[in-house]
């Protein structure tokens, strides 16, 4: 669309030639072109219309494109207009925006009206002489509109067979009661007639029930056992068999039985005793057996206890949420309870008399039980286990046990088992393991951290005290005192750093760091943070390599806060380069981000350790014997900072001894770059420090002189070098420069000769000459300015001081 518009007459249009246009339709017509958002504009009294191409589709649609271009906004709507044009005349008359959610519009689509749902913003474009248009922003969601009326309707039908389900079950619920009921009618017409004794006991085992019989044979009444102990109604028999008996079933949940011969009414008696456990207690059956039981009553009875057992357990077993079942000798499946059959997702028929393979378990899960069957055959003792399965309910964890089922012969007739899902209570028993190594990781790295902030402590103390101590215990002398305060300075100032590192890490994690954002260029960034490392670099005999690309990155961001995450990377490379290393520092834009990373030839970090790194207070073990020391706290700032600025920050290595990459992304700056405008002072000021020199350095330390040239090309100066005495003599007869920086020691030639010769020609006796060495006593002073020499630099030089000579040298 901005080619159409550009190629548009407008000359002969309404609105004239385009530069005539004001600035608000401008900027008002970037805005819309640039944007993904359907949109468009009307603009002056006959609302001439634009839009952009992501509303061409609704233009395609109904067959305005491209005459709607320039149309008054009437003619290209007219079938619409007795809804918009109020809104618009609304807006224009600079009452505000207006917003309208899913409007329903009559449009033309293909030469016929159609029904449309469109939500759009009526926004006034505006100077301080009133409304001048109307930006629109909109979108069609006709579809959205129909799916949530279909999605209505659909839930007004769920709910309707909800509320016949409702009714259903409502209606089964009854059917179940009133069969209960004739349950339980049965049970007591039962327990009314039986011949036998029939007690139900409590957890207190306090008599809740008994029959006639049971009251008959123990020639009591009601009113002397209900509600009363078994203990209190028989004394003493808690310390019985019986009493045992009782606490055993009670415990363990397990049916027992036992004879017991009793003193009645001056009689012997016999009962055989049965105890099974139920849900709110025990229930005890007693039987007199003093007379010879006839068979028919002993099958009875045995068959009464059958049917008994067999209401215990469906009862317990169908309510049980444990999985129950029982393998016959052959490894299949006699008897699975409902929850194991739901599990399965199939009907007892499907299920019964099959194997674990046929009933869908993976190979490896049938083989293993299938060993596991016939070693309880074997051995004729349980085996217990977890094992995950994947059925009706998802994946889940079992604990499962299976008991074998001895015969009368001894011999094993079927293998009972059960399952109990136990997925929460491993899920937990993870979770505790993790939160217990966890902690014990915290401590070991916060032990270690303690550990080494006593050492970086102590370190700066030691020769700060012994400073003390030679200054009380020696002759009063200026220059021996003048080198102690010295040495005392840098291990204060070493001092200084390890607590400001300790309070930026504390302000960061208690978010008291306020980020002072503004809109700057990274090389002024890359700058500070280079300046703030060069002393280090040097010392260390390290070459830096330098490569930004040429367009230039701005960012949006606290200056002072990236140059801290630029210098803590270099600064991190330069500790674990071995001396004379190579450390590249790379800049570029890759899609919306700044890509800055930060490369070296040192150590490497292990694998293992690539995510540890940023982690606080953490330090490589295999790297600290080549750490210069630390809180281990430097990425961890680097981490978060970029983090704060919206950025991200990763560590790559091959291993150990193969260097490592640390890269930076940060977003670069949205929309157009609008500088401030200088004020006549900082003009001023800035023609001095920012003039561009044409700098001679000559040094024979390569590494030196190379990363001093570019520091100040950075800095954007033109530098020369040379790395002996003769080149730098040629380069400055053959060349004209503002200043030129020697080293005093170089070979050939040393500093004073080539300083002398310099100044013997004619073009650069106004040159300023600069002294760089490691000599900085007061003789070595006087000795460089009575060679010619107009400044004098100490190695390492610190960033300053080479700021305030580039300054002086400006001045000449």
């Amino acid at each position: 669309m901005g080619g159409l518009m550009r190629n548009y007459d407008w000359e002969g249009s309404r609105l004239g030639s385009p530069q005539s246009w004001p600035s608000t339709l401008k900027t008002s017509l970037r805005l819309l072109l640039t944007s993904n958002h359907p949109m468009f504009i009307w603009w002056g009294p006959e609302l001439i219309q634009f839009y952009n191409d992501a509303y061409l589709q609704t233009m395609d649609a109904g067959g305005r494109h491209p005459s709607a271009l320039g149309q008054r906004g009437r003619e290209c709507w007219e079938e619409i207009w007795a809804i918009i044009g109020p809104q618009i005349d609304y807006v224009m008359s600079g009452q505000g925006a207006t917003w309208h959610e899913e409007q329903l519009l009559q449009v033309t689509r293909h030469g016929e009206l159609h029904d449309e749902r469109w939500t759009y913003g009526f926004s006034p474009i505006e100077d301080d002489s009133g409304v001048h248009g109307v930006l629109v922003v909109c979108n069609n969601v006709t579809e959205q509109h129909q799916a949530r009326e279909k999605l209505q309707q659909l839930n007004q039908q769920l709910e309707e067979e909800i509320e016949h389900r409702k009714q259903a079950e409502a209606r089964l619920a009854l059917q179940h009661q009133a069969e209960l009921n004739r349950e339980q009618e049965r049970s007591h017409h039962i327990l009314r007639t039986l011949k036998d004794g029939f007690m139900l006991m409590d957890r207190n085992f306090c008599v809740l029930q008994i029959n006639a019989a049971g009251l008959t044979m123990n020639a009591m009444s009601e009113a002397d056992v209900i509600g009363r102990a078994h203990w209190d109604i028989w004394p003493g028999s808690e310390n019985l068999e019986v009493g045992d008996t009782y606490k055993y079933v009670m415990r363990e949940r397990q049916p027992a039985s036992l004879m017991r011969c009793y003193e009645l009414a001056a009689k012997r008696i016999w009962l055989d005793i049965y105890v099974y456990p139920y849900e709110e207690g025990i229930a005890v059956l007693f039987r007199d057996i003093t007379h010879q039981i006839t068979t028919e009553q002993n099958l009875a009875a045995l068959s009464f206890e059958s049917e008994q057992r067999k209401r215990f357990y469906e009862t317990f077993l169908s309510h049980t949420p444990d999985l129950a079942y029982v393998f016959d000798r052959n490894h299949r499946f006699i008897y699975a309870n409902a929850v194991l059959l739901k599990m399965w997702g199939k009907t007892w028929e499907e299920a019964i008399g099959k194997n674990c393979l046929e009933l869908g378990y993976e190979p490896w899960h049938a083989e293993m039980h299938d060993r596991e069957i016939e070693q309880v055959i074997a051995t004729k003792k349980p085996v217990r286990g977890d094992v995950p399965f994947n059925g009706a309910f998802g994946r889940r964890i079992y604990d499962y046990i299976f008991v074998p089922v001895l015969g009368p012969d001894g011999e094993v007739e079927v293998i009972a088992g059960t399952t109990r899902d136990v997925t929460e209570r491993k899920e937990h028993e993870e979770m505790l393991q993790q939160l217990a190594n966890d902690l014990a990781e915290t401590n070991r790295r916060k032990t270690e951290f303690l550990a080494t902030l006593a050492h970086e402590l102590r370190n700066p103390l030691a020769p700060i005290r012994t400073g003390l101590e030679l200054m009380r215990i020696s002759q009063p002398s200026p220059e021996s005192h003048s080198k102690a305060l010295e040495m005392m300075g840098r291990q204060l100032n070493q001092l200084v750093r390890l607590i400001d590192d300790l309070l930026e890490i504390a302000r960061i994690n208690s978010g008291k760091i306020e980020l002072k954002n503004q809109r700057i260029d990274f090389t002024s960034i890359a700058t500070m943070a280079i300046e703030a490392v060069l002393a280090q670099i040097e010392s260390a005999g390290h070459k830096l390599e330098i490569q930004i690309c040429d367009d230039t990155i701005w960012l949006d961001a606290d200056p002072a806060r990236i140059a801290q995450i630029l210098s803590n990377l270099l600064t991190n490379a330069i500790k674990y380069t071995p001396t004379g290393g190579h450390i590249v520092l790379k800049a570029w834009i890759e899609d919306s981000f700044a890509v800055i990373s930060v490369i070296d030839n040192g150590i490497g970090i292990p694998h293992d350790a690539l995510e540890q790194v940023f982690d606080m207070f953490t330090q490589i073990p295999k790297n600290k014997n080549h750490s210069q020391g630390g809180l281990g706290i430097g990425l961890s700032l680097v981490q978060s900072l970029a983090q704060m600025h919206g950025g991200s920050v990763i560590a790559e290595s091959d291993g150990d001894g193969k260097g490592s990459t640390f890269t930076l992304k940060l977003p670069i700056a949205e929309g157009e770059v609008i500088l401030p405008t200088p004020t006549i002072a900082q003009i001023d000021h800035e023609t001095h420090a920012n003039k561009s020199l044409r700098i001679l350095i000559a040094d024979d330390n390569q590494d030196a002189v190379d990363t001093l040239s570019k520091l100040l090309s950075l800095l954007g100066h033109q530098v020369e070098i040379a790395y002996d005495g003769e080149q730098a003599l040629n380069l400055a007869a053959a060349k004209n420069f503002e200043l030129v920086i020697l080293d005093l020691g170089m070979p050939s030639l040393n500093g004073y000769e080539v300083a002398e010769k310099i100044r013997s020609i004619p073009h650069l006796r106004e040159t300023m000459l600069a002294a760089l060495t490691g000599w900085g006593s007061e003789n070595h002073r006087d000795k460089t300015k009575a060679a010619g020499f107009d400044a004098h630099l100490t190695k390492p030089a610190a960033i300053n001081e080479i700021n305030q000579l580039i300054s002086l040298a400006s001045g000449f």
